[in-house]
């Protein structure tokens, strides 16, 4: 057995301070020259001090391990650290148990270098450092990170290194078991600054790979060009008695770019309690965000996708939402819902895609979508392509299977005149829209089947002046279209402002109308108020219907400045 005379560089981990993060010695502590104590046994000294970790520790002790070429059962005893076993537990690794920690600790390193193969197994709130590799000016290069995990697994933090780190195979977390991957955090410096490249690797895998497991989190840096997807997360078949299936739940993704990958940004299977945080999916080959399989309680919050297939594609959510995010100048839609109920999508946007912004689709293959919510979402130059999709919400169904939705207080913006095609489109039988307080200048269109029920909103004409027969306002199905209609018309007209409290001369009219065959038939239901025309300012008007225009005619001596509030209920709507 050999012994070299040799300083080198090291970190220990020293204590968990007040954070819940071990802190760790600094890189002032040093691994003497190992000496030998007994047959295969050596001491090293130990200048402990705290501050922050890096790899020199693992490295070094590497390092030594490996000139010494140890063997199972050579023990090394450091300084201000109780005997550390060293065991080879393979032909490439070493095993190392510090018995000193109140809970067992072990980490399994390759004996040669960082630029090699390196597992870490960690236990009861380890903290492993990557930052500040041997050569930090050089490019990072780790060619598998390996983290694994056991039933008794919880705790600790995986610091990815500041850096372009190119890694020739996958991460893979691992878990062996039902959900027992807990309380892990993998963690960057931000998505700018630590990166995980993944152009070298070999084989078709993904980059990082969870299997289920429960409590873990993914933060602060960059997953780039995996040969599949940048970040799957793998969920199995799901039982109650959770006998035959796993699924993850509780994982927290925060501040990440997963770009330029040859599958989706981000791909999940079954799992449970997800969220999404400020997560940038971009310019990669499938979607940006794919969720396969039953999820509930998922929530996107601010994320962006970008220059994907589609950027949010999203099958089987449960009482789930999608907050504050944006997605544009994907080939495909913004974002796609199929077989999902109650999810909610509020405050989000998309612009520029080559589809629709908003694409809900039911069939017998996809499943049916149930109560989903759309409140204050925006659409702008979508259908790109101008291959006949709604530029803000397209429903489609096929077989009749249901595609029920809500859109409230949203509004949709063309600028390409070459391109303009309805805001709203609902297709086929089963799917049903109710929409209201839109702002939609381009209409909407029901077509085989599909329905769209509108919640009445006020027309108000201010101001307009009536000195012979005038049109107030157009008259519409709630399909979107004008080849027929019916319903009932309040109308309020009065000399003055509504909004003032000032005396003013008003009349009320209640008309019902039927449009049937090209033909209009008006009848006027009752009429209060000053409506005998006495009066220059008294609010006196006959109606009819003319190429479905609303027209008053002044009755006497009305004749001036009139306003005017109508509401279309029924299966009428009425718009200026």
């Amino acid at each position: 057995m050999s012994n070299k005379n040799e300083s080198n560089i090291l970190d220990g981990v020293k204590e968990v301070g007040s954070s819940g993060r071990r802190r760790f010695l600094s890189a002032g502590a040093i691994i003497s020259a190992a000496i030998p104590v007994g047959v295969a046994t050596y001491s090293t000294g130990l200048e402990a001090s705290t501050g922050t970790s890096n790899i020199h520790f693992f490295k070094a002790l590497s390092d030594a391990l490996n000139s010494h070429q140890l063997s199972e059962g050579d023990t090394v005893f450091i300084h201000q650290a109780t005997a550390s076993i060293i065991s080879r537990s393979s032909s490439t690794y070493y095993r190392v148990v510090y018995s000193n920690y109140t809970s067992p600790k072990s980490v399994e390193l390759h004996p040669c270098n960082v630029n090699s193969e390196l597992a870490l197994l960690l236990m009861h709130g380890d903290c492993i450092n990557l930052n500040q590799v041997a050569n930090p000016t050089n490019i990072n290069n780790v060619s598998n990170l390996l983290i694994t995990g056991d039933s008794i697994t919880t705790g600790g933090v995986i610091d990815i290194p500041i850096g372009k780190n190119n890694v020739s195979s996958r991460a893979y977390f691992r878990v062996d078991g039902h959900n027992n991957f807990v309380n892990r955090t993998i963690l960057g410096s931000g998505k700018a600054a630590s990166a995980l490249d993944f152009s070298k690797a070999n084989g078709a895998d993904s980059g990082v790979v969870f299997e289920p497991g429960v409590f873990y989190s993914l933060r602060d840096l960059a997953v780039y060009n995996s040969k599949s997807d940048g970040v799957a997360q793998l969920g199995g078949e799901f039982t109650l008695d959770q006998t035959t299936g796993i699924a993850w739940n509780h994982a927290y993704f925060a501040d990440l770019r997963v770009s330029y990958n040859e599958g989706d940004g981000v791909s999940s299977g079954r799992g449970f309690l997800g969220t999404y945080s400020r997560v940038f999916a971009s310019h990669n080959a499938g979607h940006g965000f794919n969720m396969q399989g039953l999820h509930t309680s998922l929530r996107f919050d601010n994320c962006y996708s970008a220059r994907n297939e589609v950027g949010y594609k999203i099958n089987q959510a449960f009482y789930s939402s999608i907050g504050s995010c944006a997605s544009d100048l994907n080939s495909q839609h913004g974002y796609e819902i199929s077989n999902s109920h109650s999810l909610d999508i509020a405050g989000s946007g998309a612009e520029h895609n080559r589809k629709s912004g908003f694409y809900l689709t039911a069939s017998s293959t996809s499943g049916e979508n149930k109560n989903i919510s759309l409140n204050s979402v925006f659409g702008f130059n979508n259908n790109s392509a101008n291959q006949g999709f709604a530029n803000l919400l397209h429903l489609k169904s096929e077989g009749g299977k249901e595609n029920t939705a809500t859109l409230i207080n949203s509004a949709s913006k063309q600028s390409n005149s070459a391109h303009l095609i309805e805001d709203v489109i609902v297709d086929g039988e089963g799917a049903y829209l109710v929409e209201g307080f839109n702002d939609l200048p381009n209409g909407v269109r029901s077509q085989r089947g599909g329905y769209i029920q509108h919640l009445p909103k006020h027309t108000v004409v201010p101001n307009k002046s009536v000195t012979s027969p005038t049109a107030i306002c157009r008259l519409l199905s709630p399909q979107g279209h004008s080849s027929a209609y019916g319903g009932e018309l309040m109308i309020q007209a009065s000399n003055g402002d509504p909004a003032s409290s000032l005396n003013k001369n008003t009349a009320l009219y209640k008309i019902a109308v039927c449009k049937s065959d090209n033909t209009v038939f008006v009848e006027q239901q009752y009429a209060l108020g000053r409506i005998e025309g006495a009066g220059r300012s008294w609010p006196s008007f006959s109606w009819s219907v003319e190429n479905d225009q609303l027209i008053a005619t002044p009755i006497n001596a009305a004749n001036g400045q009139f306003y005017f509030e109508v509401l279309g209920t029924g299966f009428v709507k009425t718009t200026k």
